[in-house]
């Protein structure tokens, strides 16, 4: 890296190229990012990118989501504390991924779509987006725990709130239309009006369910 530049600094550089891979996933995609597209956009170096990252485009976007990964669950511990009310919460929580969206002036901020655009493209990145996903309706379920929901239906409620809000997203990314947006503000107040006994009616499992695909 010696003949690239003495007096640049690297760790803007490769601050810039994470930063620049992130606005691209949601504005380009994967398949339509390339590597030169990085390169250009960060003002990087020529060869900047394959000294931090030597295993290339999947290698950059990994530490992307990691970046936003990090910057979500910051933000969404900051919720829990300051709300009180549950719908107050689900609200706060489903307005953070949509600012998302508009952060990165996209219509949804949705790693449902990545997830899906990648499963053969890069497996790897597709994985990486559905544990992160996965993380965060985990923090959606103790959020609910600490509004004193039933125990046995924080996690398959979260797990229908959370699907919900994502096909919502990806729904809204791709129709252009904010009706799906509001059906998630139904689904809110329905969780938070009904009663602990209809919640464990609706969401409690018994060992005989079974989905058949």
């Amino acid at each position: 890296i010696e003949h690239i530049t003495s007096n640049v600094n690297w760790y803007k550089v490769k601050e810039n190229i994470i930063l620049t891979t992130v606005q691209n996933v949601w504005t380009k995609g994967y398949s339509l990012t390339s590597v030169q597209d990085i390169i250009k956009k960060a003002k990087a170096p020529k060869g900047s990118v394959y000294y931090y990252f030597p295993k290339g485009k999947d290698e950059i976007y990994i530490e992307a989501l990691d970046k936003i990964n990090c910057n979500v669950k910051k933000e969404f511990r900051t919720i829990s504390p300051k709300l009180g009310t549950l719908e107050e919460y689900l609200t706060a929580v489903f307005d953070l991924f949509i600012s998302k969206g508009r952060a990165y002036k996209h219509s949804g901020f949705s790693l449902t779509l990545l997830a899906m655009e990648t499963s053969e493209l890069s497996p790897i990145i597709a994985e990486k987006c559905s544990d992160i996903l996965e993380n965060w309706r985990l923090l959606l379920a103790d959020g609910l725990f600490d509004r004193d929901l039933p125990e046995e239906v924080c996690n398959p409620v979260s797990e229908w709130l959370f699907t919900s809000i994502q096909g919502a997203i990806s729904a809204h990314r791709i129709h252009k239309d904010e009706a799906f947006l509001y059906n998630i503000k139904a689904s809110i107040r329905f969780i938070s009006t009904a009663t602990p006994e209809t919640l464990r009616e609706i969401f409690s499992r018994s060992d005989g369910d079974e989905i058949v695909a």
